[in-house]
């Protein structure tokens, strides 16, 4: 109606990019999505995403403890993986960022795709 792209359409369009083994093994458990400027139905869209890097713990009692960090052990007993995510326009030779977003995946615990 007013040639504006729907919020879901960016959701689709960022889950895109995920590579197909994790679409497999892992299942959506935690998305963060940050709207920088609209889309017009015209517009085409470039996804991009890139796993986020997993540092090492040196302390897991500390990490335990810590409420910043409690998320992130919880992700590495229950093997997440965590994608930052990007769309983008391209208008007059530049790129115009449209969301910026972060995924988080947790390992299936059955081995049938796409299975809850």
């Amino acid at each position: 109606m007013n040639h504006h792209v729907n919020n879901v359409k960016y959701v689709g369009w960022m889950l895109e990019a995920i590579p197909e083994e994790c679409l497999e093994n892992y299942q959506l458990s935690n998305i963060i999505l940050e709207y920088r400027r609209e889309c017009g139905s015209s517009d085409v869209v470039e996804s991009l995403c890139e796993p986020e890097q997993v540092g090492i713990i040196e302390d897991v009692n500390y990490m335990s403890r810590c409420p910043i960090r409690a998320g992130f052990l919880n992700c590495l007993v229950n093997q997440c993986i965590r994608f930052t995510h990007v769309l983008q326009v391209k208008e007059d030779s530049k790129c115009q960022e449209i969301v910026r977003g972060k995924t988080t995946w947790k390992k299936r615990n059955n081995h049938y795709p796409y299975c809850g």
